[in-house]
């Protein structure tokens, strides 16, 4: 068996071989995207934060924090937030 001639049969034509360069559809600035709270929702979440400070400052009152199994976990996540 011997090869008599080389062809271009079953090769892609040039048309699809050539990459196409798509063009930015418009030039405009890009929009963004925003969110808004209404006065309802951030009077909720300033009364939650509130809540929790007020619970926050219970549990120093009652001597919640010196317990030894709180302490050594404040400490164990002191350390893991430091070795970052």
């Amino acid at each position: 068996m011997g090869i008599s001639e080389i062809t271009n049969q079953g090769a892609l034509p040039q048309s699809t071989k050539e990459k196409k360069v798509k063009e930015p559809i418009s030039s405009s600035p890009r929009k963004s995207d925003k969110a808004e709270l209404s006065a309802e929702a951030r009077s909720l979440f300033e009364a939650g934060q509130k809540k929790r400070v007020d619970e926050i400052q219970q549990k120093i009152h009652d001597n919640f924090y010196f317990n030894r199994d709180v302490t050594e976990k404040v400490v164990a996540a002191l350390i893991k937030d430091l070795m970052k």
